[in-house]
């Protein structure tokens, strides 16, 4: 198998979150379950990946390489028709995860480990290519 976690939350290194099955617990669809299911962990201010290099651990108050103070931080993009628009996540561990197959209209979820900031300039492949195709526009 090409899966990293379980047969009902993984991933395929593609970049994407897949949930796949019959979801008996909606925490099971939380971002926080899904990374347990890789041998991480996720809490409002840390975050644990698992890594080819090992674990890579991120939690609020380390220090930047420029010196500043790092915050773990989540950005959400979601859609409503051809239109979507980004959020800052205040709970990125209970968010849970949106049930499009297909994104978008799916969640784009970016997590940032740096300066404390209100919106983030990166974006999802998948979004980048809609918007590139006319298909999705930034409200």
């Amino acid at each position: 198998s090409n899966k990293v976690g379980s047969e009902t939350v993984h991933e395929h290194n593609d970049n994407r979150i897949h949930i796949e099955g019959v979801v008996l617990d909606p925490g099971q669809a939380s971002l926080a379950h899904f990374f347990k299911e890789l041998g991480g962990s996720m809490d409002k201010k840390h975050l644990t990946v698992p890594t080819e290099n090992g674990l890579l651990e991120m939690e609020d108050g380390q220090t930047c390489p420029d010196g500043t103070e790092a915050h773990m931080q989540a950005f959400l993009y979601k859609t409503e028709g051809q239109i979507f628009s980004q959020t800052k996540l205040k709970d990125p561990k209970n968010y849970m995860i949106s049930s499009q197959a297909q994104v978008p209209p799916g969640d784009c979820v970016i997590f940032e480990f740096g300066p404390e900031k209100e919106r983030t300039d990166k974006l999802c492949n998948f979004y980048k290519v809609a918007v590139e195709k006319g298909e999705l526009v930034e409200k």
